[in-house]
């Protein structure tokens, strides 16, 4: 098997496992958390977010918090409609940015993005695989990646096993369940004992907040 990069996942969570409000308020983690996740971003080869992280956040996906160099951005976008007005299109040509699409892209919005400086790979037909892009990533000089991802990116991670490590913060506040955005976002087993597992490494405080750190079990 092609070797793959390896796969930090990383996120901020209430008590009851929410990442964002039915609102879409994210603005979960601690000062210190975010000063860990800039520290993380600078010591991966590339960070990567779903087109739902996209559209609901806009995000830049830079380092600004801690010392070091912005890596690769990638970003998993099926249909190939990433907004040419998102930040991460309009930078594409200061910050490498990988969009991550399927053979169900239109040509024309294929090189509407390549044109705006994006690196456009196809792994898939209707649905990512990202068995097939996590292998492409190596002779691209991508050998670590941290995920950044909404509940649907982080289910897909985890469920398929595709990590190494997980660092979860939990933030001191709950979100409730009606309309707010689970941690993991996918249709999950039906017993537990068909369910992913992870192995604790290790806790600690982070400010208000406590980090958990896990490993594929």
């Amino acid at each position: 098997m092609a070797p793959r990069p390896r796969i930090t996942m990383c996120a901020a969570s209430t008590i009851d496992g929410r990442i964002a409000t039915r609102g879409g308020d994210s603005a979960l983690s601690s000062p210190e958390g975010l000063a860990l996740l800039h520290r993380l971003r600078a010591s991966h080869d590339a960070v990567l977010v779903g087109r739902g992280t996209v559209d609901a956040d806009d995000p830049s996906l830079t380092v600004r918090l801690a010392r070091g160099r912005t890596g690769s951005r990638i970003i998993l976008d099926p249909s190939g409609t990433l907004p040419s007005g998102s930040r991460v299109v309009r930078t594409c040509r200061s910050t490498r940015t990988i969009v991550a699409t399927t053979s169900r892209a239109s040509g024309r919005d294929r090189r509407r993005l390549a044109d705006a400086g994006a690196e456009v790979v196809v792994a898939g037909r209707a649905r990512i695989s990202l068995p097939a892009l996590l292998r492409r990533l190596p002779p691209m000089g991508i050998s670590s990646v941290l995920v950044e991802g909404g509940g649907r990116t982080n289910w897909e991670f985890a469920s398929r096993g595709l990590y190494d490590e997980l660092l979860l913060e939990v933030c001191p506040v709950m979100a409730g369940s009606s309309g707010s955005v689970p941690l993991l976002r996918g249709e999950g087993p039906a017993r537990l004992a068909g369910a992913p597992r992870a192995r604790l490494l290790g806790t600690r405080r982070l400010g208000r907040s406590v980090l958990l750190r896990y490993a594929k079990d």
